[in-house]
């Protein structure tokens, strides 16, 4: 267990001699004012070496604390690893403000010529620190792609301090005029921009839920507050534990630049469990809903695609019979469509998804086909869906597109939720639930290979898309739910980046960073 008594005699004598440093040091009178908030006030250190618990397990290696300034987490982290870490550190202020902290922690330094640019070389750290700064850098973009840039593939970077976009403690100041911070972040939002850099989010915590500073309170109240920092710890973490974290000061997350080997793989497992994830998923839908309902979305579109001539449409499932399933609803659902469709189903037996579509597609040939759908047998379709789907394809004249996911639904891939809009031009569709194929797309992609679980097929058919110039894309106005089984329930995660590694080795495909782009978001038609 991490001696936070000792970690705070040795911080206290650090800040002793850091202060007498800047007294002395020419430039050294603009730091002190924000290392005795930070330093000289006993709550904000229990807080910090808190987010330094969450921290440790994740860290190894050769780490960079960036945004460093005197380095207090490389102090910590230098006390609880010893000789077991490389430290280095980077910021904007001149080397030499803060030697006392830096000589202990054994920090090799470099000063920032430039507020974005690393001087470091590409993959060179094991993991990195960002404490307090993604909020403060004057281009998070650029500034998230360094970082990305300068950790290994499988190293992680550990945000914490972030401002959390419901915090009560940032309201507050917003509302008297105070200072506060002028970004702020939801969990659903880091998500997506670290996502959108081509990190992988490994977890999101909401993090402090009583103030630590009382920058403006009067001086025996901060004393009595300090003399109580054991007990407003203790308050803090039972808080941490409760729903009243929804509205807590900041966030900490941990996201990882996958190997990259794996840049592949979807940045999430998209699952959505829980109470509160789906009361907020529900939420998120109804509110869709509503807009739909008041534009008056669904029955203007049916005018719209009542214009356009049947196609003939041919949808392939393969259904598990070993588990419940929504085939026959779905089937149902497509079936009544005004477009000439067939419907060909097989049994998963021991065989995998697109090995038995495979053999669907021997007995069912294309010739003359306009579409075809591939369709899980998971999935809840809206009413409606087929003639909707197909009208909105053509209309933006996609060659490659799915369905978007509803919130309450389990989606790997950011970019495939559900939006206000009619439609999106994206690089990326996934491989189910439901994929559609343009006749125009059947010579380049099918026969489908012979895949067990098909991870990375998408990336591959994104590749093909991207060179020939298909457009392909996501179609927010007939939202999907996929929420029966969770995804990949019936394969090994591991077998299925196994499989994907194989088939993509040799193959062209589309990385997590462009596949999650989106091009052109169309809010009519």
């Amino acid at each position: 267990m991490v001696d936070h008594e000792r970690e705070l005699e040795v911080l206290r004598g650090l800040w002793d001699e850091q202060r007498r440093h800047l007294e002395r040091h020419p430039d050294g009178h603009g730091q002190l004012h924000y290392l005795r908030k930070h330093l000289g006030f006993e709550p904000p250190v229990r807080r910090r070496l808190r987010a330094l618990d969450r921290m440790t397990p994740y860290v190894r290696g050769r780490v960079l604390e960036w945004g460093c300034r005197n380095a207090t987490d490389s102090a910590v982290l230098r006390l609880r690893f010893g000789d077991g870490l490389e430290l280095h550190g980077a910021d904007v202020l001149p080397a030499g403000l803060f030697e006392p902290f830096h000589a202990f922690s054994g920090l090799a330094y470099r000063q920032l010529e430039d507020p974005v640019r690393l001087p470091y070389p590409d993959a060179h750290f094991d993991t990195i620190v960002a404490h307090g700064v993604l909020e403060h850098v004057p281009d998070p973009d650029r500034s998230l792609d360094e970082l990305r840039r300068v950790l290994r593939p499988g190293g992680r970077v550990l945000i914490d301090a972030l401002p959390h976009r419901w915090s009560y403690t940032e309201a507050l100041p917003r509302r008297s005029g105070a200072p506060a911070h002028g970004r702020r972040y939801s969990s659903r939002g880091v998500r997506r921009l670290l996502a959108a850099h081509g990190f992988r989010v490994v977890a999101v915590r909401r993090v402090g839920m009583v103030p630590a500073m009382l920058s403006h309170t009067p001086e025996r109240t901060r004393t009595a507050y300090a003399a109580a920092g054991r007990a407003v710890g203790r308050v803090d973490a039972v808080l941490e534990r409760s729903p009243l974290r929804a509205f807590a000061a900041s966030l900490f997350v941990v996201a990882e630049r996958p190997a990259a080997d794996d840049a592949f793989l979807a940045p999430g497992s998209g699952l959505v469990l829980g109470r509160r994830a789906n009361a907020r998923a529900a939420l998120r839908d109804a509110a869709l809903d509503a807009r739909a309902w008041v534009l008056r979305e669904g029955p203007r579109l049916d005018r719209a695609a009542a214009q356009l001539p049947r196609r003939r449409v041919l949808v392939l499932a393969v259904e598990r019979t070993d588990v419940p399933n929504l085939l026959a609803t779905a089937r149902a659902e497509v079936e009544q469509s005004r477009h000439d469709v067939e419907v060909a189903t097989a049994a998963a037996g021991d065989r995998g998804k697109f090995a038995n579509v495979y053999r669907l597609l021997a007995d069912h040939p294309l010739d003359g086909r306009d579409w075809l759908l591939v369709l899980d047998d998971d999935v809840a379709l809206p009413e409606g869906f087929l003639d909707r789907f197909l009208f909105v394809c053509e209309r933006f004249g996609f060659a490659l597109a799915q369905p978007a996911h509803r919130h309450r639904s389990h989606a790997a891939w950011p970019v495939t939720r559900r939006r206000a809009a009619v439609a999106r031009l994206t690089r990326f569709v996934e491989i189910g639930p439901v994929t559609a194929f343009r006749s125009a797309t059947f010579e380049a992609l099918l026969p489908f290979p012979e895949l067990r679980m098909g991870w990375g097929l998408d990336a591959h058919w994104a590749a093909i898309a991207l060179a020939r110039g298909w457009p392909v894309g996501i179609v927010d106005a007939t939202p999907i739910r996929h929420g029966l089984r969770r995804t990949a329930s019936g394969y090994a995660h591991a077998d299925a980046v196994a499989e994907a590694r194989a088939f993509l080795a040799d193959r062209p495909h589309l990385e997590r960073e462009e596949a999650s782009r989106t091009l052109q978001t169309f809010r009519r038609w």
